[in-house]
């Protein structure tokens, strides 16, 4: 599936659907010993678990997309096996639209699936199909990967079910790349992640998830080696909550911020922060005193270099207890304690 390409600048970023990977094994060689990883038995134990989605679109496109081979009426996007008996996990947007949606398990065959629910914050959608003693895939630590770690992205790029490709993480914790979705906290990787890939899995190489592949920034809207992955920690919280029927509310303080640009960063103690821009209605952030222009430094101590790092804060936090604010505001710091609410 190929969502509409969203202009950047000169970039084009275009969502991809895409999936996560099975299996706990390490990889086979040892780059610092002058080889390279050997991926070949993580793939193997973790293809079963990657599955295929056929979305049967309820307004089909009059023209097919560039370089897909479908006939219009369909979007093809990637998933993986979250639970045995039949819990699928993709992005959102790849049921989005659907009239009729499939799943294919590797030597299982078809099965109709239905979505039990999603979630526009995070892109994420969880799928039940009936079928039972399903292949899964092992959950990883997102928070310990380093730059430079090899990782491994399975999906379906262009109607090539179960692919697997292999990059490293390029970034971490990124966010303002200008993506459709809302919160923006992602791995970066040059695995290649294309049309077909989104909603399938980043695996670390131990073949554990660490992240769900969302997005690509490209000229052509093709793979150029720049990807993003939904970090796994945030992921399984919405998931649980999409299973167990419970309403999807998370703690928030009603304003919006952004990263510093560079000529507001040198004036700020130690050059990060979020800057405060408005607020929304009935905010509690504008009832505890905080200001447009404001800068975060720091919630309970924790440092927000980026968006997504405030945003996770805030939603570790239970409801309605106080949160302190470390902020700078016109030349000096400033603590204020806010209540965030649920929403």
């Amino acid at each position: 599936m190929r969502p509409a390409p969203l202009a950047i600048g000169s970039l084009v970023l275009g969502l991809v659907l895409a999936r996560s990977l099975p299996g706990a094994a390490t990889a086979g060689a040892d780059p610092a010993s002058g080889g390279l990883p050997d991926f070949a038995a993580m793939v193997e134990r973790s293809e079963p678990a990657v599955v295929h989605i056929q979305s049967y679109l309820a307004r089909p496109r009059l023209v097919p997309e560039a370089d897909d081979r479908g006939s219009g009426d369909d979007a093809i996007g990637s998933g993986f096996v979250y639970a045995a008996d039949g819990w699928i996990v993709t992005n959102r947007h790849v049921p989005s639209g659907s009239a009729g949606l499939y799943v294919h398990v590797l030597g299982r065959g078809w099965f109709e699936a239905r979505v039990v629910g999603s979630d526009p914050v995070v892109d994420v959608a969880v799928l039940k199909i009936d079928a039972q003693g399903l292949t899964t895939l092992p959950i990883g630590n997102p928070r310990a990967l380093r730059k430079g770690q090899w990782v491994v992205a399975a999906g379906s790029p262009y109607r090539l079910a179960r692919s697997f490709s292999a990059g490293i993480v390029s970034g971490l914790e990124r966010s303002d790349v200008g993506t459709p979705v809302p919160y923006e906290d992602f791995i970066q990787t040059d695995a290649a992640i294309n049309l077909g890939s989104s909603g399938g899995p980043l695996l670390d190489d131990r073949g554990q998830v660490v992240g769900v592949t969302t997005a690509i920034l490209s000229r052509s809207g093709g793979n150029q080696g720049i990807g993003f992955a939904v970090p796994i920690d945030v992921v399984v919280p919405v998931v649980e909550a999409l299973r167990r029927g419970r309403p999807l509310q998370r703690p928030s303080i009603g304003a919006y911020v952004r990263d510093l640009a560079a000529r507001e960063a040198i004036a700020v103690p130690g050059g990060v922060g979020q800057l405060v821009t408005r607020f929304a209605e009935d905010s509690p952030a504008k009832r505890a005193g905080l200001e447009a222009g404001d800068v975060i430094l720091r919630v309970d101590g924790t440092p927000t270099p980026s968006r997504g790092i405030l945003l996770r804060t805030i939603w570790g936090k239970p409801s309605g207890a106080p949160v302190t604010f470390d902020l700078w505001r016109r030349g000096q710091t400033i603590s204020v304690a806010v209540r965030p609410v649920e929403r």
